[in-house]
């Protein structure tokens, strides 16, 4: 899919959230804990973006030449190479840093994350490297979705993603409630609203309608938001009424979120250093979870700080001098033609937009 600013800073933020959440709690200061303890939900804008972009690219795909060979090779470039090599460079190095049982316990846990189906492991535990638990969700979702959007037409697919939603949320309800609540958040079932959501707005802008209720789906989200966070006097994941109502909030909310962004309606989200954020996001997702973990030596502002910079910075050495060598491989393979769509039909959803505001 053809470049759009604005999701960048969409990712940007979403990072930003991350970082904020789990640096923050090296500072020693409960007010500033419990007002980022909501950077979780970061995770869940990930999964709306990914389930929008990655729902674009095969639409845009279908019927053409070598739909699933050029799909699973350009994700395959994009993601294994850094994911591989930092479990590479894991178990290379944690013998001098980490101590024998979290060692031996990182060793055990091994064959989770080298097939992707780590979320289903963290579900019943807290190994180490807890952070590549929506990586696994996320691959997990790549393997499927490409075959239900090849085989299912749109009407059926917009059915496909209402039956998710809802499914995705009497899912955690039910792990709730049989007193699993760590498959309420870890699950792939948990994860699916978030996805759903995300591809069922990439059927929307592909289709000549006015989505008028955009401003009203995103106020309900909020509301919702912020009833659940007063009630439950915060946002934390294992409070039964966030991880149920609180996230299907934010999942429509950031539905709305993501489709303003691809509009356009948002200029602050093009802001440059959201969008620097947001192009190396996926490399300061993998590279900063270590970081938290040395930076726990120490505690303080300036240390937290230091340590969000540090990772920034790791992730921009790995984009430019290990990443790029393989993002250029994927030129060797057929580019998805998304330009089309984006100079003709975004004009008239951003207009759409406009409109109904």
């Amino acid at each position: 899919m053809k470049q759009v600013p604005s999701l960048d800073g969409v990712r940007g933020v979403a990072i930003l959230l991350v970082l904020l959440l789990h640096f923050s709690k090296l500072v020693n200061w409960y007010p500033q804990q419990k007002a980022f303890a909501v950077g979780w939900v970061g995770v869940n804008l990930f999964f709306v973006l990914s389930g929008f972009l990655i729902t674009g690219i095969l639409l845009d795909a279908k019927g053409g030449q070598r739909y699933f060979s050029n799909f699973y090779a350009r994700r395959t470039l994009r993601i294994f190479p850094l994911y591989f090599a930092f479990l590479a460079l894991v178990l290379l190095l944690a013998p001098w840093f980490v101590s024998s049982p979290m060692l031996s316990a990182l060793y055990r846990e091994m064959p989770w994350y080298l097939t992707y189906l780590f979320n289903w492991r963290a579900a019943s535990g807290g190994p180490p490297l807890g952070h590549l638990w929506s990586l696994s969700v996320e691959e997990q979702f790549y393997l499927a979705w490409p075959l239900l959007v090849y085989i299912a037409s749109r009407r059926t697919l917009r059915m496909i993603c209402s039956i998710l939603i809802v499914g995705s949320f009497v899912f955690r309800v039910v792990a709730v409630g049989s007193g699993f609540p760590r498959f309420a958040y870890f699950a792939t079932p948990a994860c699916m609203e978030e996805l759903a959501y995300g591809a069922l707005g990439a059927l929307l802008v592909r289709e000549p309608r006015r989505i008028w209720w955009l401003n009203r789906a995103l106020a309900i989200g909020a509301i919702g938001f912020l009833a659940v966070f007063a009630i439950s006097k915060g946002f934390e994941p294992n409070k039964t009424l966030v991880i149920t109502i609180g996230v299907s909030s934010l999942s429509l909310a950031f539905f709305a979120v993501v489709l303003f962004a691809y509009a356009g309606s948002w200029r602050w989200l093009r802001f440059a250093p959201l969008r620097w954020l947001g192009k190396h996001s996926y490399g300061i997702y993998i590279l900063h979870f270590p970081i938290v973990l040395y930076c726990q030596h120490w505690a303080g502002i300036l240390v937290a700080a230091a340590g969000m910079l540090a990772s920034c910075l790791a992730a921009w050495i790995s984009y430019n001098i290990f990443e790029r060598r393989f993002l250029r491989l994927k030129d060797r393979f057929f580019r998805f033609e998304a330009a089309r769509l984006v100079s003709d039909e975004q004009p008239q959803f951003s207009l759409a937009l406009q409109d109904h505001s």
